[in-house]
């Protein structure tokens, strides 16, 4: 089976990505981006009650239907502990969510920060989360890392779909066959930063002063590879997620119409050729390929 492409929306809202130049996605813009994918079979998107008004413009922009599949994440909760009047601000929060969508039911409600599944009284929590299953306003429950071990003292029975960090330099969750085990216990995985906001699409020479030459150097290596065999950057980011049977879905942020076709073309030219030639590739400092630890304009995604 093919990974699936789910559009990640956070340039829709916000000012986000470090190679962003352009800032945040205006409505026009992100029109024609939807219009174009929906024609090519794109039925995924991914946003969240922090990525401004993304909701709001998915909302406007958005056909209605089954056929489309909606992923939102829960703002995190400040409280330090639950109880069993945290469920009135949850409620809220998703009401203003499908409102702000148009729509009656989505397909995943992800919580947005993992720690908010281990704190004092996340059984309140976990209760009403099964509860929007049952009366079918959210179809899975999910939760987004960072790091593998954030998964250790969550119960997993209660989660559906996960969505984890993922690329040619982030490979933390291919070691040990982590990623594996999920998949074999029945978890939806889907797969985010693939691009590493735009750092491994661009040539090193164009990238922000704020990277280390050594990291330049990771970077030219790659190039050096996708010049040798004839293939561009993004087809390399997305041919490595490709080869992984166990991804359900790479989340991708496209800021315009000429991303939007170039990752749709790579898409179709790597279906048929797909090779994993990238472990060399791994990086382990996390100083560079988790953008919490960047020197500034650090971002979550």
């Amino acid at each position: 089976m093919s990974r699936k492409i789910a559009l990640g929306t956070a340039q829709l809202g916000l000012n986000y990505g470090v190679t962003n130049k352009n800032g945040k996605v205006d409505f026009q813009e992100a029109k024609v981006i939807i219009d174009f994918l929906l024609k090519n079979g794109i039925k995924d998107f991914d946003t969240a009650q922090g990525y401004g008004d993304s909701e709001i413009m998915l909302g406007k922009l958005l056909p209605k239907g089954d056929n489309i599949n909606i992923t939102t994440k829960m703002q995190a909760c400040e409280e330090i502990m639950f109880d069993n009047m945290s469920e009135v601000k949850w409620e809220n929060a998703l009401s203003q969510s499908l409102k702000n969508l148009g729509v009656d039911k989505i397909n995943t409600l992800m919580i947005h920060n993992s720690r908010d599944l281990t704190k004092e009284g996340n059984n309140y929590l976990i209760d009403w989360l099964n509860k929007k299953k049952e009366v079918g306003q959210i179809k899975n429950i999910g939760v987004s890392i960072y790091e593998y071990e954030e998964l250790r003292n969550i119960n997993m029975e209660n989660i559906d779909e996960i969505q984890v960090p993922m690329s040619i330099y982030d490979q933390r969750m291919l070691e040990d066959n982590k990623i594996e085990q999920l998949h074999k216990t029945g978890k939806i995985i889907n797969v985010r930063s693939i691009f590493l906001q735009g750092l491994i699409v661009s040539e090193s020479k164009n990238w922000p002063d704020k990277f280390e030459s050594k990291y330049r150097e990771y970077h030219r290596n790659l190039e050096r590879y996708c010049h040798e065999n004839k293939k561009s950057l993004v087809e390399a980011a997305m041919e490595f997620i490709e080869s992984n049977e166990c991804i359900n879905s790479m989340v991708i942020g496209m800021c315009s119409l000429e991303e939007a076709k170039e990752i749709i073309e790579a898409k179709r030219r790597i279906e048929s050729i797909v090779q994993n030639n990238y472990k060399e590739y791994k990086i382990d400092d996390y100083e560079f390929i988790d953008p919490r630890y960047w020197p500034s304009d650090k971002e979550e995604d």
